[in-house]
């Protein structure tokens, strides 16, 4: 199986990750010229959540 993902913004590379965990092949399409063009999403940070997804065991999993 080979799986295009539309996007490459939270959702897709998310996508990609857990695809790439379990082996499947993957490619990532991005209309956007390189990461810099747009700012949506600088905010966010996996650390904010680190304690809460301890907490209920699934951060070794993400």
């Amino acid at each position: 199986m080979h799986v295009l993902i539309v996007g490459g913004g939270l959702g897709g590379l998310s996508l990609a990750q857990s695809l790439r965990k379990q082996g499947i092949s993957f490619e990532v399409f991005e209309r956007d010229a390189d990461e810099n063009a747009r700012f949506q999403g600088w905010a966010i940070a996996l650390h904010s959540y680190q304690p809460t997804t301890q907490r209920k065991g699934n951060y070794p999993n993400m």
